[in-house]
């Protein structure tokens, strides 16, 4: 499927492989109603064979976010808590910070969470409170 924003840009989800500890996953691209159904389905892959205490979701290289995307989003949260992950997500710019603070306004900001994870993360997180 190819989106109408961007000149036909896409989204990529990118897991990198961890034999312990929590799992890093690069989203980039566009997360809108047009590609909500494949991260849909990547999640839901990645739920099903993971076994992560943690997820860290790196939204550093999202260019477009909207409602239908930050709502995914906040609903891979709720699945990682049906699952006891926990999810962090991280990297993100304002305007994507912005935009899942107005579909979840339950969103805490929390700037030491990501260093529990790694000795040299320098960014913010966000945790997603249920």
């Amino acid at each position: 499927m190819q989106s109408s924003f961007g000149a036909g840009k896409r989204y990529a989800f990118r897991p990198q492989e961890a034999e312990s500890g929590p799992l890093k996953v690069g989203i980039s691209g566009i997360l809108s109603l047009e590609t909500v159904k494949e991260f849909t389905a990547d999640v839901d892959g990645l739920f099903a064979r993971t076994s992560a205490p943690a997820l860290i979701f790196d939204l550093s290289g999202i260019e477009y976010l909207d409602s239908t995307g930050a709502l995914a989003l906040t609903l891979s949260r709720d699945k990682a808590a049906r699952k006891s992950i926990q999810l962090l997500m991280t990297g993100m710019s304002a305007e994507t910070g912005r935009m899942i603070g107005i579909v979840a306004p339950e969103a805490t900001y929390n700037s030491n969470l990501a260093k529990a994870f790694s000795r040299t993360d320098t960014y913010r997180a966000f945790r997603m409170k249920w």
